[in-house]
């Protein structure tokens, strides 16, 4: 019987501190505050459908202005399906975005000289700096599915 509780009294302090690490990395988390999808064909129209968070506000007696994302970015989301032949270009000029291959495919991106040809698979991810611009092109047979993952700063202004 003493054996349990010396190893109760052993877990305990780990449980505090793997329960104290738990909810720091949950208030660490950034949600997505707008996703949608996006169809591209290849003479380069766009048709989209999105949803968008509510805005967070502060409560009535609160005089502060922050909000939980004071200071950081919003994600916006796009799930982007690619016609062959399908442009694909930075739609937000002075932002970071990655892209995330959701199939297999082919782009190739015409920004640079020689136009550099990208093999695209599942998972595969690509950094797009905002200083970077970018012009890719499906130039597979087939309809190839990213995801855009867009981080648009938030301006005191706008919380």
């Amino acid at each position: 019987m003493m054996g349990r509780g010396v190893i109760t009294m052993k877990l305990a302090p780990g449980l505090f501190l793997l329960a104290l690490c738990g909810s720091l990395t949950a208030t660490a988390q950034v949600l997505p505050t707008s996703s949608g999808g996006c169809g591209v064909t290849a003479s380069g129209t766009v048709s989209c459908d999105f949803l968008s968070a509510a805005p967070i506000k502060p409560g009535e007696g609160n005089t502060s202005k922050q909000t939980v994302c004071g200071g950081r970015s919003e994600l916006i989301v796009t799930k982007i399906n690619l016609a062959p032949g399908a442009p694909l270009t930075r739609w937000v000029p002075g932002e970071d975005e990655l892209i995330i291959g959701m199939g297999a495919g082919q782009l190739v991106n015409e920004a640079k000289s020689p136009p550099l040809p990208i093999s695209v698979n599942e998972g595969l991810v690509l950094l797009m700096p905002k200083e970077e611009s970018y012009a890719l092109r499906n130039i597979g047979k087939q309809e190839l599915e990213v995801l855009v993952i867009r981080f648009h700063p938030i301006s005191p202004a706008s919380q």
